[in-house]
């Protein structure tokens, strides 16, 4: 049980680093013209929604960058809520 719970908490510092990167990333891609908001950057109310990892990974790799986002940030949450109904 120690293991499983271990291996639930230690999964969140994937996510965390890999929206990290990407949102440095963004930064640094608000001059690309493929940026979605180019040639503006990000506003705050976006940032603040978490878009700037979704937007570099879309500038990054295309469409399918953006949906790998969304399919990490969901899937950070299982392990810990399969652990609470284990």
């Amino acid at each position: 049980m120690k293991a499983y719970m271990l291996g639930g908490i230690s999964w969140f510092s994937v996510p965390w680093a890999f929206t990290s990167c990407l949102g440095l990333a963004a930064r640094a891609l608000i001059t690309n013209p493929l940026f979605p908001t180019y040639p503006q950057p990000l506003s705050a109310s976006q940032t603040s929604a978490g878009l700037a990892a979704p937007a570099a990974a879309a500038v990054l790799m295309g469409k399918g960058g953006a949906v790998a986002v969304l399919l990490v940030v969901l899937y950070v949450p299982w392990p810990t809520i399969s652990l609470r109904y284990a």
